[in-house]
């Protein structure tokens, strides 16, 4: 059942995003761009023990996040990305290392100039995500499809370039602070 209901919340999520998007671009008012964007970041991960003798020791990680975007509209773009959230270290010994890859919708509700992504620019979004998990110890992994919620802001310089600060939830136990660079291509 609850399986079910994260299922109905993704596709009204998805659909909430996709729609206001679908319409503006039917009325030909996007002006659609491309960009990319690297960054590194702190995660925060705490494996869900259950009930075994291990603890963790360190809940917090160092890694990297690759991210492909589309400017579908002034407000809405869409993004896909692969996050590698680093490790969390496990007592008595082991750790479990978090890598996510997925597609998010980000919807803009700040914009210092009505100039699109020139300026400061605040966002919210949500996707959807598929999570691996590895390591030596004995674990299992509930479900890998997860739905993703973050929040993020930055400034688009002149010539492309943007320096943004995101927060990604991605699951109950991991969450990831990352500071970027991306480059819009396009007109």
């Amino acid at each position: 059942m609850l399986k079910q209901r994260k299922r109905i919340l993704s596709l009204a999520l998805m659909t909430a995003i996709c729609l206001p998007a679908a319409s503006i671009a039917a009325e030909g008012e996007n002006d659609n761009k491309w960009y990319a964007g690297a960054g590194l970041g702190v995660s925060r991960l705490e494996p869900d023990r259950n009930g075994t003798i291990y603890s963790v020791a360190d809940k917090s990680s160092a890694g990297f996040k690759l991210y492909l975007g589309y400017d579908w509209s002034e407000k809405v773009s869409i993004e896909g990305y692969y996050s590698d959230l680093g490790e969390a270290e496990m007592s008595p010994h082991g750790e479990v290392s978090y890598k996510d890859l997925g597609a998010s919708g980000l919807y803009y509700f700040y914009q210092q100039h009505d100039e699109r992504h020139k300026g400061w620019e605040a966002f919210l979004k949500a996707g959807l995500g598929w999570m691996k998990n590895d390591s030596e110890l004995p674990y299992e992994r509930v479900h890998n499809i997860h739905v993703m919620f973050g929040l993020g802001g930055g400034y688009t310089f002149d010539n492309g370039f943007t320096v943004r600060a995101d927060i990604d939830l991605y699951d109950e136990d991991s969450q990831f602070l990352i500071l970027s660079v991306a480059k819009r291509f396009g007109e």
